[in-house]
């Protein structure tokens, strides 16, 4: 307090009229731009003799975000694209889009370009009203699963969800045991509510507390109780 006190009889002006802090611009935020107490001449000499007396230093830079131990969790990693999501529908190797012949259906099978569903996830349907026997999905995926990513007997439209559930059920829990976790909750990619569901689901157990947002600025979801 006594170093910013000297500092108030340090404004003045110099022979161009000048403010004196920009005599020294390494210091400019430590001079207070007040009414000029002092000439630039006198005001120099007191800050030389100060300036020797007690060196002048910058605080270091403090990341409070790092500091607070909070651990971030992104979760547009787990958002499939739509380009990845394909449906593979049955419909084209019915009879009449009615029946499914079996002799037909295999004989179709390898004739397919299965390359072109190589890191897909892949939804198995058939997009008619008909009866197709449990088998023919079997077939289907068998020449299906060696090139894609996935496999669900399921629509295009909930292929997405089943593979954001899978995603977040990979997550390894053990890396945040004990830990204040926040939700990414902004980024490039939208994220579904159902993700965030599932990811509170899956982590609320093992974290000390969960929060939604930007370690900056968050929103509190659940928190541990504390023992006693």
């Amino acid at each position: 307090m006594a170093f910013f006190r000297h500092l108030l009889l340090l404004n003045g002006l110099n022979q161009r009229n000048q403010p004196l802090y920009k005599l020294f611009p390494h210091h400019q935020n430590a001079l207070p731009k007040l009414p000029f107490l002092q000439t630039a001449e006198v005001a120099f000499r007191k800050f030389a003799a100060m300036a020797k007396e007690q060196e002048i230093t910058e605080a270091p830079f403090r990341n409070k975000v790092a500091e607070s131990g909070i651990l971030t969790l992104d979760l547009a990693p787990f958002i499939p694209t739509d380009e990845s999501l394909v449906f593979f529908d049955l419909k084209p190797f019915l009879f009449r889009e009615m029946i499914l012949r079996e002799k037909d259906f295999r004989a179709a099978l390898p004739e397919v370009k299965w390359e072109e569903y190589a890191g897909k996830h892949v939804a198995l349907g058939c997009s008619v009203d008909a009866v197709i026997p449990v088998w023919a999905y079997m077939l289907a995926t068998s020449f299906l699963q060696p090139h894609a990513a996935s496999v669900h007997f399921t629509s295009l439209d909930s292929l997405k969800s089943i593979i954001i559930m899978e995603g977040i059920s990979t997550i390894n829990r053990s890396g945040y045991e004990g830990q204040r976790v926040v939700l990414k909750g902004c980024g490039d990619v939208a994220v579904p509510a159902e993700a965030y569901v599932a990811a509170t689901a899956h982590l609320r157990p093992v974290v000390k507390s969960l929060m939604y947002g930007e370690p900056c600025s968050t929103v509190p979801v659940y928190k541990q109780s504390i023992k006693r």
